[in-house]
């Protein structure tokens, strides 16, 4: 069960889930087998090269497990009362932000983001500080989702 789902409040449901982009594990996972091929190649001319290769890619090795570790513990939730953020698996950091709070939301895709369906969501918030959500899938969709259910909110309770 995820940490959304058991920390739900009474009456609250969830409205829209985003999540990760295996694209954000791509470039230390491309970096590692890069290096080690170099690292390989190397071997049979220059053995200190190819130490050097192999070391580069045990740290793209560190850093594609870490971003692994960060993408399977993050969820991106929108209920019908708060917008939620949750990291982390031993240390937890939640943060969320109730509709009524939410002041504005944007979003970030860079020429690789746009081509790849891959962005930053950055959700402000009235006296608290914004909330960004990284590497999310889609995050056009996100927003959009965000931006009704606020609608929804809005009118619900007027």
């Amino acid at each position: 069960m995820s940490y959304v789902t058991s920390h739900l409040l009474p009456n609250e449901r969830i409205e829209h889930l985003g999540k990760t982009t295996f694209l954000y594990v791509l470039p230390p996972l491309l970096g590692m087998i890069l290096f080690i091929i170099i690292g390989g190649v190397a071997m049979e001319e220059v053995e200190e090269i190819g130490v050097f290769s192999f070391i580069v890619a045990a740290c793209f090795f560190i850093s594609f497990i870490v971003r692994c570790i960060i993408s399977a513990t993050s969820e991106f939730a929108i209920t019908n009362k708060r917008v939620i953020l949750k990291r982390g698996f031993i240390s937890i950091k939640v943060s969320d932000i109730a509709l009524d709070r939410c002041d504005g939301v944007s979003f970030d895709q860079g020429f690789w983001g746009r081509l790849l369906g891959y962005g930053v969501v950055t959700t402000g918030s009235i006296g608290a500080r914004a909330q960004k959500y990284p590497a999310l899938a889609q995050p056009g969709v996100f927003r959009n989702a965000l931006f009704l259910i606020m609608e929804k909110y809005k009118n619900a309770y007027r």
